[in-house]
Formats: C-alpha cells, structure tokens, sequence
C-alpha cells in the first residue's frame, strides 16, 4: 500500500513538473496515475477483506453455518468491491474526467418561471424540476443536498402526518417523476415505504408510549384514566 501511495506522489510530481509538456506526458502521466489510484484502492479493499473475514467465523461455529457465513460475505463482498471500484474510477480517474465534463455540459440548461422566447411563463415545468432537483439532484452530493433550504422543506412536508399532508406530497411525487424510468421509480418506492415507517410506525408509537408513561406517573385528576 505504501509503495502504491508514493508511486501516487511520485506521478502526480512528475505531472506538475512537466507541466509545459502536457501534451506529450499527458495520456502516460493520466495512465499512469489512475493505476496507482485503483491499486491503492484494491490493496485497502484487500485489508478490509482481511479484517471483516476474521471477526466473520468463529471457531465453535458448525461447519454448515461457517460454510453458509463465508458463501453469503463471498457474494456480498464481490458485489461490494466491484461497486466501489467502478464508483472510485468514474468519479475520480483522470481518463474518465473529459467524459465527466461533456455530460456535464450536455445537460439541459435549469428551467426558468418565464423560459426566454415564450410569451406566456411556465410555472408548472418550473415547479417540478425545483422540486425533484431538491430531492434528487444529478450533479450534487449528499452533502450539498443536505445545505439546502428547499431540500429540508421537502422533507419536513413529506414527513408531516397532520391533515394528511405526508399522502398528498407523495401523491404529487409520484405525479411528477418520470414513471417509465426504473431508478425514478425505485427510489419513489423505497423513499416512500421509509417514510411511511417512520411517520405511521416510529412517531405513533413514541407518541403512545409518551401518553402511557405520562398517565403511568400522573395524578388522577389531571384528565387522565
């Protein structure tokens, strides 16, 4: 690991240093780089392997259940690992940057109450890519979606169980997304079913519990049975 780390350094300085050649070093410095970056990756994944292995199986196991433990951390683990490499080279890799930034640049320009050229405003695309853009935005991380204000407001109306408002904004979710695209819909359904959860499961029963303990420890004349 350390020897792919300073192989890293080492690149990445003889990148800067030939910055006047950049067309010449470019494509063998980029090559170069992104093979430290991803062996770098797998030596860590492999040391993670390791250590999860280790506290997996223990010794007074039967041999089925280790056996069966082992098969399912096998399947699991491929999945795990090809999902964070693919993850790690498409997002970071210098050869993947070109194609990082033409889709980018092909994405469509952010919707506008009043789009120019028209005579009349447009209020209702203008609202629903707001909306879906605070929930699910293409070119923000979680953290970003987490700094903004529309995004909270969103979520404390999805969340609110008063007078229904929780349904109807799902309603107009379901309204709104592109229903023929898989991922849109999934992650309706899983955003959803979370929510529903929380608001019908979670809530109601700390509610409940909150309303015995308090009619446990109060007095009889203070409106409680």
């Amino acid at each position: 690991m350390r020897s792919s780390r300073r192989r890293t350094e080492v690149l990445q300085e003889g990148y800067a240093q030939h910055g006047g050649k950049q067309q010449h070093f470019s494509k063998p410095l980029e090559r170069g780089i992104d093979e430290a970056l991803m062996a770098s990756l797998r030596a860590s994944l492999t040391q993670l392997e390791k250590i999860a292995r280790a506290g997996l199986v223990d010794e007074d196991m039967p041999r089925c259940v280790q056996g069966a433990a082992q098969g399912h951390f096998d399947n699991l683990w491929s999945h795990f690992r090809g999902y964070i490499e693919d993850e790690v080279y498409e997002n970071k890799s210098l050869e993947r940057e070109g194609s990082r930034k033409s889709l980018a640049s092909s994405w469509s320009s952010p919707r506008t109450c009043w789009p120019a050229g028209r005579a009349c405003p447009a209020p209702m695309g203008w609202f629903r890519a707001k909306l879906l853009y605070s929930l699910c935005p293409a070119d923000a991380s979680f953290w970003q979606v987490f700094q903004m204000p529309s995004f909270w407001l969103v979520l404390v109306l999805t969340v609110l169980p008063l007078y229904g408002i929780s349904v109807y904004m799902y309603v107009l979710l379901f309204a709104l997304i592109e229903r023929t695209d898989e991922y849109q819909l999934v992650s309706f359904i899983c955003r959803f079913k979370a929510i529903q959860f929380l608001v019908q499961g979670v809530l109601p029963a700390l509610l409940i519990s909150a309303k015995h303990v308090a009619c446990l420890e109060g007095e009889l004349d203070v409106g409680y049975p």
